[in-house]
């Protein structure tokens, strides 16, 4: 039983890897993967105030910011320091600030944001509040102009 040099090409053909199975297992992690991941923006949990004076939301292009409960500004979902919120109002001027604060907001967050926004000639804003009247959330305008 030695080695005489000679190669049969049977012997060669059955060492051949089937990657059929393989390439299933991966479509099917694939599939699974996609079907199991969302594709929408985090949303913050916020309780908005009521007003009777509530106006309907027009559809617009807006820069929106975000205060939580906890007095922590957002946007898209992303906390902010002051010096973000101010890039961001500063690099953005062409859109509108609408602000959403909760209810239960510490109303200082809220001045500090509105206090940058003025400070840095953004009087163009809109505030996101929950509707007296039909429950529905609208806006109302806070421009100064």
């Amino acid at each position: 039983m030695g080695f005489d040099g000679n190669f049969d090409d049977d012997v060669l053909s059955d060492d051949k890897l089937d990657l059929t199975p393989i390439i299933d297992v991966l479509f099917l992690l694939l599939i699974f993967f996609i079907m199991t991941t969302t594709f929408t923006k985090p949303v913050l949990n916020v309780v908005l105030p009521k007003a009777e004076s509530a106006e309907e939301a027009r559809q617009r292009k807006e820069l929106l910011i975000v205060v939580d409960a906890e007095g922590a500004v957002f946007n898209e979902g992303r906390q902010l320091e002051e010096e973000d919120i101010i890039l961001l109002m500063t690099s953005k001027t062409k859109l509108p600030i609408n602000f959403q604060v909760d209810k239960a907001a510490p109303f200082a967050s809220f001045i500090r944001v509105l206090d940058l926004a003025r400070l840095h000639d953004r009087t163009d804003f809109v505030f996101t509040i929950e509707s007296g009247k039909s429950g529905e959330n609208d806006q109302q305008s806070g421009s100064e102009k």
